[in-house]
């Protein structure tokens, strides 16, 4: 198997089906119970794929509901039905399930950093809480331990392989970008623009731009003054073009959602959201904003009073919504000090506020 494959759910699953089994075969459980958080298991009955969720591990005392997730979302983000939520109400009614179900959520890809709001609430893994996260960490260090007493654990060494891959990557994305943020700056002097062109050019490194803006989010949370003045940010995927491009999120919820309080208020359908292209972007739902509500946004936008080095450049194409407005605040000159970023993100939506209310 090549490194692509393990984009795929589905090879995931089918090698940790096998290497239960493996387990099983030697009454090594204990290593997967430690991993798994699963105590007081029996021993092994089957362990298959299944529709409604991704496997199913039957033991003698219980069954456990594995969901594994890559890079894809978890289902239902906009429906208000989470997927996790479906298969806690649906599971005890089926057939294979014993009396006692437990739940867990495996996150091999980006999908470790997507946030979901329940009840108000922000966090990232299974939307339903009684599914216990299973990191990417976590997996590799049950496998790596599987490895070392299997006598033949040759099936598992690209499994392995692949997701020390994916967490180097999330260990030098700061670092990556960084240097990608050089190339960035030299290409758009030529043309004076702040984002590549959209005929020629697509930026889309999700392995590392969601590590960044997880780290951007919680350090958002740790600020008081942040959450206060703005509210909360979230964190997610929205897949684009076919083949799906997953276009990584960086989104002012609280702003979208306009709350109460000391938040500020946006006119009717803005939001503000940082792309793939790590600008920070002004947009719309609104179908009938029209062309003078487009040039009132972008006047009071274009006479916003920026910080220095801030670049505001009008928009107007659609990427989902409308795009109105996009703003280099130099999130890659600071990738490597989130801290900063915060504070000049911060900055840049003041400005951007201020502007706004006067339409």
């Amino acid at each position: 198997m090549n490194s692509a494959d393990y984009k795929s759910e589905g090879i995931h699953d089918k090698l940790l089906i096998e290497l239960v089994k493996d387990l099983a075969s030697i009454r090594r459980l204990d290593m997967f119970a430690k991993a798994f958080e699963a105590d007081n298991l029996g021993c092994w009955e089957r362990a298959q794929h299944r529709m409604l969720f991704d496997v199913e591990l039957t033991f003698q005392n219980k069954t456990i509901c594995v969901e594994t997730k890559v890079d894809s979302d978890e289902d239902g983000r906009w429906a208000g039905d989470w997927q996790t939520c479906r298969i806690v109400r649906d599971a005890p009614s089926m057939s294979y399930t014993k009396d006692h179900i437990e739940y867990r959520f495996v996150t091999y890809g980006t999908a470790e950093f997507y946030t979901k709001v329940v009840d108000g609430q922000h966090r990232t893994g299974p939307a339903f809480p009684c599914f216990v996260h299973i990191t990417l960490e976590r997996m590799i260090e049950f496998v790596e331990e599987a490895c070392n007493v299997l006598q033949d654990p040759t099936l598992y060494h690209g499994w392995l392989q692949a997701m020390r891959l994916e967490a180097r990557k999330r260990g030098e994305a700061s670092s990556l970008l960084d240097e990608f943020a050089a190339f960035r700056r030299s290409y758009l002097a030529i043309d004076g623009d702040n984002d590549f062109p959209r005929n020629r050019s697509l930026l889309c490194m999700p392995e590392l731009a969601f590590p960044v803006f997880d780290a951007l989010a919680r350090e958002w949370r740790s600020r008081g003054e942040l959450l206060e003045d703005f509210g909360d940010v979230s964190v997610y995927p929205v897949a684009r073009g076919r083949p799906p491009i997953h276009d990584s999120i960086f989104n002012l919820w609280g702003l979208w959602c306009r709350g109460v309080g000391k938040k500020p208020f946006i006119p009717r359908g803005l939001y503000f959201e940082i792309n793939e292209d790590f600008n920070l972007n002004v947009k719309t739902e609104e179908t009938a904003l029209g062309e003078k509500g487009k040039q009132r946004v972008w006047s009071a936008l274009d006479g916003a009073n920026w910080p220095k080095a801030v670049v505001g450049v009008k928009r107007d194409y659609k990427q989902t919504n409308l795009v109105l407005y996009e703003i280099d605040f130099g999130f890659l000159d600071d990738v490597r000090n989130i801290c900063k970023v915060a504070t000049k993100l911060a900055a840049v939506l003041r400005a951007a506020i201020n502007a706004l209310d006067r339409l």
